[in-house]
């Protein structure tokens, strides 16, 4: 690290390949899980719930890269891609 005001910490442990991030609130937010094609969501630093198993096949090189939230009034929807 570089830059002395920025610290490396871990918010949440027992993960598997994570590979995204998209943030609901500040202690809120969905981790994708790249080889079991799972979106747990985080609040407070403890995992709460897997919200999504999209089933991957490991075996393909496609791969599920990124999660984006789409929050509107009344809903809300995430996507993968």
């Amino acid at each position: 690290m570089t830059d002395r005001n920025l610290v490396v910490s871990t918010v949440v442990s027992g993960l598997t390949t994570p590979t995204g991030i998209a943030f609901l609130d500040r202690n809120d937010f969905f981790v994708l899980e790249q080889l079991t094609g799972k979106v747990k969501r985080i609040v407070n630093g403890a995992v709460q719930s897997t919200v999504l198993d999209l089933g991957v096949n490991n075996f393909r090189p496609a791969s599920i890269n990124r999660i984006l939230p789409r929050l509107r009034s009344g809903s809300s929807r995430l996507h993968a891609t």
